[in-house]
């Protein structure tokens, strides 16, 4: 959503906005985003101030934040009567990819896997606003319990709350629907995720309790209300399911930075691996390949170069016990 790309210098008078996380990490994102929550404009100009602070952006854009002094400006925000305003952005952006997120599974959970679905879609919020805006986050059959608590630690937002029968108001004709299910019999790749204009995840954590086959009973639940066929996908990195992250944050940003960064899906899926799901990642590949001890060296190095760290002695301990190799045959590397 770089809109504001062919502007060098924007001013900005508002201390709030640069406690805004995002404006550190794409101040140009940041500063559309803001517009569009708080329904603020641009203006063209000069300004008197001095600068204080420089973010850049690529390789010629700047946000300044000035305090007193005299400068030429480009643009300055926020302005009352700018030229550029938040409703006229609204007009020019896309209106695909939307994300679903279905709670209607939301009390099969266990009350401290509400907690931690209520934060995980949260921080999602906060990685969708890298790329997009709030409003293509669509919050499905959510109870009221979790609307109040979404909106006491998100903040001001603009996510759309429905019900499904909402959603015949949203889905076009022509729109690519697909849901990402860990025990769907198909499995997706890049070309099917950035094909795709809707996207639906279930919204299901289970840690504590088992939410059974979650994601299935809730695509056939829309499919039946909705008249309509969503192909499911599950995601999986090499032949394994269990290391995919599984937080919806983390793996809604695999599939954001998928889309719009153009990564190789199993690079994104890598690069975001816990402890844990290295552990299973390596377990498993030794016990369904019968690697060698050359090629699990192999393996290893690979997810050092691609999350730029070294694995821990005890997380490729625990992959040799999921893989079901002696203690007494753990190789040099985990010796090193």
């Amino acid at each position: 959503m770089d809109l504001l790309g062919g502007y060098r210098y924007i001013y900005v008078f508002d201390r709030r906005f640069y406690r805004f996380k995002l404006a550190r990490y794409n101040p140009l994102q940041a500063l559309v985003t803001d517009m569009l929550l708080y329904s603020r404009c641009l203006d063209k100009g000069s300004v008197s101030g001095r600068v204080s602070r420089v973010f850049r952006y690529g390789s010629r854009e700047y946000i300044f934040l000035s305090g007193s002094g005299d400068i030429p400006s480009d643009l300055v925000y926020p302005s009352s009567n700018g030229f550029l305003c938040w409703n006229e952005l609204l007009e020019v952006v896309p209106d695909r990819p939307l994300f679903i997120v279905d709670n209607t599974l939301y009390y099969e959970h266990h009350p401290k896997d509400r907690n931690r679905l209520v934060n995980q879609l949260n921080l999602f919020l906060k990685v969708l606003r890298r790329y997009l805006f709030d409003i293509y986050l669509i919050m499905n059959n959510s109870p009221v319990e979790l609307v109040n608590r979404f909106n006491s630690i998100a903040g001001h937002n603009m996510v759309r709350w429905t019900r499904t029968w909402e959603l015949k108001r949203i889905i076009h004709g022509d729109d690519n629907i697909i849901a990402l299910d860990p025990y769907a019999e198909e499995v997706i790749d890049e070309q099917i995720l950035r094909k795709a204009s809707i996207i639906v995840i279930g919204g299901i954590v289970d840690r504590e309790r088992q939410v059974k086959m979650g994601t299935r009973r809730i695509v056939d639940k829309l499919c039946s209300e909705l008249g309509i066929e969503i192909e499911r996908y599950r995601v999986e990195v090499d032949g394994i399911r269990e290391a995919v992250p599984h937080r919806i944050n983390i793996f809604g940003e695999i599939i954001l930075e998928t889309i719009f960064e153009e990564k190789p899906l199993r690079q994104a899926i890598i690069e975001h691996m816990s402890n844990r799901d290295i552990a299973w990642y390596i377990g498993l590949r030794l016990a369904k390949e019968k690697l060698d001890q050359s090629t699990i060296n192999q393996v290893i190095d690979e997810i050092e170069k691609i999350q730029k760290r070294k694995i821990k002695k005890y997380v490729i301990e625990k992959a040799y016990r999921i893989g079901g190799m002696r203690k007494n045959n753990l190789n040099a590397k985990i010796l090193k």
